[in-house]
C-alpha cells in the first residue's frame, strides 16, 4: 500500500466515526391526502362527505343546504362552518392532538381563506406604511402574497402530520402562460399548493358523468393524466380501502410547561432564534405548542445538556 493510500487510514486511527442514520427503504403507507380543484357545482363537496366519517371545515357555509345536511347526517359528520383561517388552523391542531374518531378531514374550500388572509395582508402594509390598499406598490413583487404563503405551508404542513385522510378542495381558474390563455384550468390558491400533495385531482363534468384528472401524482394506483370514476367507490379500490377507513391516531402535543421549559433554556443558552427555528422545523412545527410532547421532551434534553456542557468549560 502507498503512502498515499495509508494516509487516510492513519487519520482514521483514534476517532470515534458517527453512526450513519440510513435505514433500507421500506413501504410506508400513508393517509390518503388529496388536493381536489373544479368549478363550482361540479360535485366536489357531494363526493368528499362520501369518504369515512368526515370532519368538515365549510369556508363558504355551502354544506348548510339540505342536501348536503342529509349527507353530512348519514356519514355521522360534524360541520364546522368559519371563513377565519385562524379558527381552521386551531381546529386542525385541535384533531391532531385530541382522540376522536373521525377518519376523514375536509377542507371545502381553501380559496376563500387563502383570499382572506390576502385582503388582511394588503390592509395591514397599507395601514403600517400609510398607503390606500389600491396603492402599486403594496403588491408590487408579490409582497402581500409572503405572509399568507407562509400561513398555507404552516396549515399544511400541520395537515400531513394528521393520521387522517385529507380533502382539501379550491376553486378553478383559467391557466395563462406568456399572458396567454391555455385552455385549461388551474386551482386557485396558493401557486405551489400542489408541491405538498401526492395527487392532485381535477373533476370536470362529461355529459352526466363527473370523472377527475389525475394532474399530480406519486401514487401508483393514480396515472399521471388518467380519467377516472370521481367517486369514493373508486378512489378507495386504488388506494386500499382499508387504509381509508382505519381509525385515526391522535398524536400527544407539549404540554405549557414543557413549552415554558423550552422557552426558558433557550434565554439561558441565549441561542439564536434561526437556531431555534431550525429546530422546531425538525420537530415538524411551527411553534414549540405544535410539537409532539416527545420531541419536546428530548428538546429540553438536549437544552440541559448544552447547558451541562457549558458549565464544564
Amino acid at each position: 500500500m502507498g503512502e498515499l493510500s495509508r494516509r487516510p487510514l492513519e487519520l482514521l486511527k483514534g476517532i470515534e466515526m458517527a453512526q450513519l442514520r440510513g435505514k433500507k427503504p421500506e413501504e410506508i403507507v400513508k393517509r390518503f391526502k388529496c388536493l381536489l380543484f373544479g368549478e363550482s357545482g361540479i360535485g366536489k363537496t357531494t363526493t368528499a362527505i362520501h369518504f369515512p366519517r368526515p370532519y368538515v371545515i365549510d369556508a363558504e357555509q355551502g354544506c348548510q343546504e339540505k342536501e348536503y345536511v342529509d349527507l353530512l347526517r348519514e356519514s355521522d359528520a360534524r360541520l364546522l362552518a368559519t371563513s377565519d383561517f385562524d379558527e381552521v388552523y386551531q381546529e386542525v391542531l385541535s384533531l391532531l392532538g385530541t382522540r376522536h374518531d373521525f377518519k376523514t378531514l375536509v377542507i371545502d374550500p381553501l380559496t376563500p381563506l387563502y383570499n382572506d388572509l390576502i385582503l388582511k395582508s394588503i390592509r395591514k402594509i397599507a395601514r403600517t406604511e400609510r398607503l390606500e390598499e389600491d396603492n402599486a406598490s403594496i403588491t408590487a413583487f408579490g409582497r402581500h402574497k409572503q405572509v399568507p404563503d407562509r400561513r398555507i405551508k404552516e396549515l399544511i404542513s400541520l395537515i400531513l402530520r394528521l393520521d387522517m385522510n385529507v380533502i382539501i378542495t379550491t376553486h378553478a381558474k383559467a391557466e395563462w402562460r406568456s399572458g396567454e390563455p391555455t385552455g385549461k384550468n388551474i386551482f386557485d390558491c396558493f401557486s405551489k399548493l400542489d408541491y405538498m400533495f401526492d395527487l392532485v385531482l381535477e373533476v370536470q363534468k362529461r355529459g352526466k358523468d363527473r370523472v377527475c384528472i389525475v394532474k399530480k401524482t406519486r401514487l401508483a394506483g393514480f396515472p399521471d393524466g388518467e380519467a377516472i370514476p370521481f367517486s369514493y367507490a373508486e378512489i378507495s379500490k386504488r388506494y386500499g380501502k382499508e387504509w381509508m377507513e382505519k381509525n385515526a391516531e391522535s398524536r400527544e402535543l407539549s404540554t405549557p410547561e414543557q413549552v415554558e421549559e423550552i422557552n426558558r433554556l433557550l434565554t439561558v443558552l441565549n441561542i439564536p432564534a434561526e437556531d431555534a427555528e431550525k429546530w422546531m422545523d425538525r420537530a415538524g412545527a411551527s411553534s414549540w405548542g405544535e410539537a409532539e410532547k416527545e420531541k419536546a421532551e428530548k428538546m429540553i434534553g438536549f437544552l440541559k445538556g448544552k447547558i451541562e456542557k457549558e458549565a464544564v468549560k
